[in-house]
């Protein structure tokens, strides 16, 4: 039987960093040809102006936001599975993967489905010790659309819902401030949802069926490598 091959190196650019420059652009020169515009009308139009003016700044931050977001959202490589995000970023190792599955809100009814990846670890040590306590506290609020959805389905009451900052204890270690908030957040969501990670529809550059596929054969692949026995020349 032919040796499996390692993980490629695969990059994944976000859909939502897309069009960064084009609307950046076209912000700008919208502003400027209202310019030339209100030179001529400012006086007739005025409040027509400054409500054009207005769309042209948010075009223009909505662009600026795009481009400040990382090149690439994941990375996948020998190792494990990196996320990129302007906070920082996270990486787990495909030996520490569990499941990975589309987000359900009723774990019973499995109806619809939730715009995010999950991912189950086996053990959330490493997670622990890589996540920064800057990106830590980004994901909190990020996951708030997670909390509401649970929260609706009875899938977690109020009292779990809320930022817990208490010392989260893990292997003899205690975890404060954004890294305990996040560990407790974690173990929340798990409870509702299964999974301790949650990866955006809109940081991924396929359909989330065909990522999560990807991630399945790479994890089955480095399993395969992990049980090749070793031979000697």
């Amino acid at each position: 039987m032919a040796n499996a091959q390692k993980p490629k190196n695969l990059l994944i650019r976000a859909m939502s960093k897309r069009n960064g420059l084009f609307l950046t652009v076209l912000g700008i020169l919208l502003f400027l040809l209202l310019l030339v515009v209100a030179s001529f009308w400012w006086d007739s139009f005025k409040i027509q102006l400054i409500f054009l003016f207005m769309a042209c700044f948010v075009v223009f931050f909505l662009g600026v936001l795009k481009l400040k977001e990382p090149d690439y959202s994941y990375q996948l490589d020998e190792d494990g599975l990196i996320h990129f995000h302007r906070c920082g970023s996270w990486k787990i190792y495909w030996d520490n993967i569990q499941r990975v599955g589309l987000v359900k809100p009723d774990q019973v009814t499995m109806e619809q489905r939730l715009s995010y990846t999950g991912v189950k670890l086996k053990d959330i040590q490493a997670l622990a010790d890589g996540i920064s306590p800057r990106l830590a506290n980004r994901l909190l609020h990020e996951q708030k659309p997670l909390l509401m959805v649970a929260l609706r389905h009875g899938q977690l009451d109020m009292q779990e819902s809320i930022i817990n900052f208490d010392p989260y204890p893990l292997n003899g270690k205690l975890y404060r401030g954004p890294l305990g908030a996040f560990l407790h957040r974690s173990q929340a969501l798990h409870k509702a949802y299964g999974y301790h990670l949650f990866l955006a529809d809109d940081t991924l550059d396929r359909d989330p069926d065909e990522f999560i596929q990807l991630l399945k054969q790479t994890i089955e692949t480095q399993q395969k490598l992990n049980d090749q026995p070793t031979t000697s020349v």
